[in-house]
Formats: structure tokens, C-alpha cells, sequence
């Protein structure tokens, strides 16, 4: 069987398409730099959403601000 692959003219359009094909060939293969990146990022997400929620003012403290 034969297929036809159509390849862009331009470098540049060439270039692009490899260095994305290279990012996700290492987020999604490379256990030293994809995983690891993707729990520090979930960390960070965790961490700023725990201290979002726990720096709500308290009902007390609302109360005594709107006083």
C-alpha cells in the first residue's frame, strides 16, 4: 500500500510542526520531565486553591468588618 503524506513548503511551517511533535513526544513518553511537571503543576494548583479557600474571612470576623 502507498500513501501520500503531504509535507508544508515552508521551513518555518516544518519547524513548527516538529517542535510541537518534540513537546508532546516528552510530556507524554519521558517519565523524567512529563510526569514530574505535571505533579509540580497539580501541587501549585492544590496549593492555591487550599489557600483561596482558607483565606475566607471568617462569619465572626465578617460581621465584626461590616459592623
Amino acid at each position: 500500500m502507498e500513501y501520500s503524506i503531504p509535507i508544508p513548503k515552508k521551513a518555518e511551517e516544518q519547524e513548527r510542526i516538529v517542535d510541537i511533535l518534540d513537546k508532546f513526544d516528552a510530556l507524554t513518553n519521558s517519565i523524567t520531565e512529563g510526569l514530574p511537571r505535571e505533579i509540580e503543576l497539580r501541587q501549585k494548583q492544590y496549593e492555591y486553591y487550599r489557600d483561596l479557600l482558607l483565606s475566607f474571612p471568617k462569619p465572626a470576623e465578617s460581621e465584626a468588618m461590616s459592623a
